[in-house]
């Protein structure tokens, strides 16, 4: 039995993160029958009922200490965890993990994050002391890479494969159809618009645009609109507020809290999806939904470039005036776009078959060297780390 810790944004009822956790149990317990998976999260046992994994709190260095310990190879990932934008706090929380595993011999693998930004000097060079010990490095984008190669972790030890949610299967649409008709979604051939945006503030001008758009959709198409809380806790007073500012038929809040595959059926429910959270746009992409991206942060920017699109704009830049053709062309183009996001979706589903290959060999390695060495096996560091990574 091999013991996998995972380490992440987990158990805070993120869409996107818990999509994250997973796809990512998912594939572990595929590709390696015989490996035992803790998570540290925020809510263990939520996280314990969810996927069926050990958790720990995420907060407690007792039961941090304690689950490093236990553990063969730590499992940082997905996410953009590495980043000191929300805060350098919460940068060396998940390298002051990092270090701890390093430091009694274990295992380290970075799994498809997506790395930066990483503005403070310190901050680079604790990220690059950290990965550069690390057994095998795999970001989701070409950003990521560049940026690590940029604070000094050799080009060669990191591997580019994709976002682990890509990997998500498409779901029946009976479900999200079922929870739409109960929140109030009319069904009955008006498009229906899914918006899944990013906003803590309701009086921003970000708001007041997507009000405008809005009301342009039912004006021009009769379309409803659906707002759509990726995070609960950060978006649901704005998307409640954005509804309540709209007559019934205009725009609906879905104000609960849905599972992924729940959220995947509903996204799949949509004629167009306008996304600014990632996850968002990946959902769309999986159920071969048309999307208009709206980036707050390059990742978003990076993942509409791997299927082949660009996005509308900048979430500050974002005005009615510019949604209003993409809009158009989109409802009017929709399965052309469909197409081409399909095609690159493939490609980059088979890329994450990476990432457990590499796992795989590591661990491999790690058997043979207890074998020959059983007494000193967690003393020794195994310097080709990265290496057997790039031989994959």
């Amino acid at each position: 039995m091999y013991n996998i810790l995972i380490s992440g944004y987990y158990g805070f009822d993120n869409i996107g993160d818990e999509s994250i956790l997973r796809t990512l149990v998912t594939s572990l317990r595929e590709r390696i029958p015989d490996c035992s998976l803790t998570v540290l999260s925020h809510d263990p046992a939520a996280t314990r009922e969810k996927y069926g994994v050990e958790a720990v709190e995420r907060m407690s260095p007792l039961a941090i200490a304690r689950a490093v310990r236990r553990c063969d190879m730590l499992i940082s990932g997905g996410g953009s965890l590495l980043q000191d934008v929300t805060s350098s706090k919460s940068l060396h929380y998940y390298l002051a993990i990092i270090r701890f595993a390093q430091l009694l011999g274990k295992k380290v693998f970075i799994y498809s994050q997506g790395i930066g930004p990483i503005e403070k000097d310190a901050d680079r060079r604790a990220t690059a002391r950290a990965l550069r010990r690390a057994d095998g490095i795999v970001v989701r984008d070409e950003r990521s890479a560049a940026l690590l190669a940029e604070i000094g972790v050799p080009a060669e030890r990191v591997v580019i494969t994709a976002d682990p949610v890509i990997r998500m299967k498409k779901t029946d649409r009976a479900v999200g159809e079922t929870i739409l008709r109960r929140a109030g979604v009319t069904q009955d051939g008006r498009p229906v618009v899914g918006w899944a945006i990013r906003e803590r503030n309701r009086d921003s001008r970000f708001v007041a645009e997507v009000l405008r758009s809005i009301r342009w959709l039912k004006e021009t198409y009769n379309a409803q609109s659906v707002l759509i809380p990726f995070h609960y806790e950060e978006d649901g007073e704005v998307c409640r507020h954005i509804a309540s500012q709209l007559p019934d038929d205009t725009a609906v809040c879905l104000d609960e809290k849905y599972l992924s595959e729940d959220m995947l059926s509903i996204i799949g429910c949509m004629d167009l999806l306008v996304g600014v959270r990632l996850h968002s746009l990946i959902y769309a992409a999986i159920m071969g939904v048309p999307l208009i991206g709206i980036s707050y942060d390059p990742k978003c920017t990076a993942f509409l470039n791997s299927v082949g699109l660009d996005k509308l704009s900048t979430k500050e830049n974002f005005t009615a005036e510019l949604f209003l053709p993409e809009a158009e062309r989109v409802l009017e183009t929709g399965k052309e776009q469909v197409q081409c996001v399909e095609a690159h979706m493939a490609k980059l589903s088979r890329k994450l078959d990476t990432n457990e290959k590499m796992i795989c060999a590591i661990m491999e390695k790690s058997r043979k060297h207890t074998m020959q060495d059983p007494q000193n096996n967690t003393e020794k560091k195994d310097k080709s780390g990265v290496r057997t990574a790039g031989a994959v």
